[in-house]
């Protein structure tokens, strides 16, 4: 993937977000916003892409919709989308390779395998 390239207009209360993610000198992009911004937002629409689902803008129902991601100018596929809800455990066993760098990642094993064994 060499770019990314989103267009989203009342979903989960973005009005309107247009870009493109150049990843062609980095593979990393980040986004930064102020809570209350529009991060969940992004979030869920991308996970409505993922579960082929219609966004929505909850409050004002009555407002148009438009969402589009394509990747290297295609529609972007279901399976490409992979999000991680903030305060939800990961279902997945490869969820540490997700971290920044080793100990991060050996961090987050080590508490991790104490809330497994915590559980049982």
């Amino acid at each position: 993937m060499n770019e990314l390239k989103i267009h989203f207009e009342n979903c989960y209360g973005i009005k309107r977000l247009q870009h493109t993610f150049d990843f062609t000198k980095s593979k990393v992009q980040i986004i930064y916003a102020p809570n209350g911004a529009m991060k969940s937002s992004f979030a869920k629409t991308f996970e409505d892409i993922s579960f082929e689902k219609a966004s929505e803008d909850r409050i004002f129902s009555d407002r148009v919709n438009h969402r589009s991601a394509l990747v290297d100018n295609r529609d972007i596929l279901k399976d490409e989308v992979f999000v991680i809800n903030r305060m939800q455990e990961a279902d997945f066993k490869g969820a540490s390779t997700i971290l920044a760098n080793e100990e991060l990642k050996k961090e987050y094993d080590s508490i991790n395998n104490a809330n497994q064994y915590l559980k049982n």
